[in-house]
């Protein structure tokens, strides 16, 4: 057996654990408890079942995660319609059993998880682009692991929320048309069911319809090889209308609700562009220079130094591919993020879930930046070896870390605060903090406390340690400013640094004296 063959070997037995892997620790960290934007997306599919109106009645995101939570209420439907006895009991009864139903956890639960399968599914989008871009399994392995091992996708992808989504069926629309471009009897077709993804990933999101300018560009290389010039001009259009038809059978609101429709992408357009509390950026260069610290320490990995690393190997990516690559396919692949990126810098407004559909280029970059370096960059075999051993092991570490947060929102509801705020404390006995007014009523009754390592005075503390539940308003917190906020008991739901505001469980976080002025915590 050749090193090829062994190298493919070990991908097959390695492809599938890795996404079930993920799948199943996601499903263990799936009850998180509260989410912002959960309750209305749960409320229109309730309003539906009652009014038999099957639209969301909101715009202000287009209508496929509507359309997915709709679904995931079927199996009840026919459960209940084959138990009954008549046709008149199905009528009196239906809709109010249905209705009980959506209000449960469990339904909540249900398309938490639906989401999560549709989201870690651009793990295998993205495996199948490298490996026939590239034509190299390891490396194809390798960057749909960095993306499906990242705590950023994974948090992200729990909710019932577009973003997920959008990413997903973005990258999938990005291998269809690379499949276009390779092969030649079916290219035509390929890009009409790659126009049908990007109006779904446009229906999922509304900046997801930038993928349509990937797409039509690959329509001019598809036609650049053709002999039937005919084609060229009918070709462009039927994609165009393939992708129009697709957003509005998604989203049929468009059509039949244009006011309100029209209403709400007006606000949120206004919206991104005037400020949203915290959340608020000054600048171009602000939001810019925000964008670029995130993808540089955190998008990557929990933990700041790794997803560095990860990040100068997307540099060697980005290098690798302007030199290497034919100029038609790199301006392609680098059409979405460029002018995403250009569009959301120009916003007033920075939520990094925002930035999620970036992930799977990143992920590409990376993994194509490894290769150079270990193939082409480093001559001593040593070194290659330890480079491949220390790739290997930051990817461990964050498929630990994900377990790790997960079994942290499994044990919510017996957290015990005072405990962990103690063991946080010894832990850090080189430090000196200061206690909060809430955090000092949690631990006022433990034995030992004045032998740990606080002060009640401000001056002579290092750090403060709060309750989430003492910033009052949420505009007061600090938002999207990595290292900002460290854990000291609470549930691993989401990164603190950028969503700071998070509506869930309390958690009790420790900042420097600086930030707890700017909080309001101290004078």
């Amino acid at each position: 057996m050749n090193m090829k063959h062994k190298s493919n070997l070990f991908v097959i037995l390695l492809f599938f654990p890795i996404l079930l892997y993920v799948f199943l620790v996601g499903l263990k960290g799936i009850d998180f408890g509260k989410h912002w934007d959960e309750q209305k997306m749960i409320k229109s599919v309730e309003i539906s079942v009652a009014s038999g109106l099957l639209l969301p009645q909101h715009y202000k995101y287009p209508s496929v995660s509507y359309d997915i939570a709709l679904l995931g209420i079927i199996p009840e439907a026919f459960s209940y319609i084959l138990k009954s006895n008549s046709i008149e009991e199905i009528q009196e009864n239906f809709q109010t059993k249905l209705k009980d139903i959506i209000n449960q956890n469990d339904f909540k639960i249900r398309i938490r998880s639906i989401f999560l399968f549709l989201t870690l599914i651009s793990y295998i989008w993205v495996f199948f682009l490298i490996l026939i871009w590239r034509n190299n399994s390891i490396e194809a392995l390798l960057g749909a692991t960095l993306l499906i091992s990242s705590w950023e996708l994974h948090y992200h992808a729990r909710w019932i929320a577009p973003d997920g989504l959008m990413m997903q069926f973005g990258i999938l629309s990005m291998l269809l048309m690379y499949l276009a471009i390779k092969v030649k009897k079916y290219s035509f077709f390929v890009l009409r069911i790659s126009a049908i993804v990007v109006g779904i990933a446009c229906g999922s999101k509304y900046p997801g319809g930038i993928f349509l300018l990937p797409l039509i560009y690959t329509v001019y290389l598809v036609n650049s090889k053709t002999q039937q010039k005919h084609l060229k001009v009918y070709e462009y259009l039927i994609i165009i209308l393939i992708f129009m038809v697709t957003f509005i059978v998604s989203t049929p609101g468009a059509i039949i609700e244009p006011i309100s429709f029209i209403k709400d992408i007006v606000y949120e357009i206004n919206h991104y562009k005037s400020g949203h509390g915290g959340y608020t950026v000054d600048s171009i260069t602000h939001h810019s220079w925000l964008m670029f610290n995130y993808f540089t320490f955190a998008i990557f990995s929990k933990y700041g130094l790794l997803a560095f690393v990860l990040f100068v190997f997307v540099c060697f990516g980005i290098y690798d591919l302007i030199l290497n690559e034919k100029r038609n396919i790199a301006i392609w692949f680098f059409m979405v993020p460029i002018f995403y990126l250009l569009y959301f810098a120009n916003q007033k407004v920075m939520i990094v879930r925002n930035l999620l559909v970036l992930l799977p280029f990143l992920a590409i970059l990376a993994s194509r930046g490894i290769s150079y370096c270990i193939i082409q960059l480093v001559q001593t075999k040593k070194i290659r070896i330890l480079l491949s051993i220390g790739i290997c092991v930051i990817i461990l570490v964050n498929l630990a870390w994900l377990h790790r947060a997960a079994e942290s929102i499994s044990y919510r509801a017996v957290i015990n605060h005072r405990v962990n705020i103690i063991s946080y404390l010894a832990a850090h006995s080189n430090d000196k903090y200061f206690l909060s007014d809430m955090i000092n009523e949690m631990v006022k009754s433990c034995i030992n406390v004045g032998q740990i390592n606080v002060t009640d005075v401000v001056e002579k503390a290092d750090y403060v340690i709060f309750s989430s539940d003492e910033i009052k308003p949420r505009t007061k917190w600090i938002v999207n400013q990595h290292g900002t906020y460290k854990m000291v008991s609470g549930i691993n739901v989401v990164n603190d640094d950028y969503y700071s505001t998070w509506a869930g469980d309390m958690r009790i976080l420790a900042v420097n004296k600086d930030i707890a002025k700017r909080l309001g915590l101290i004078d």
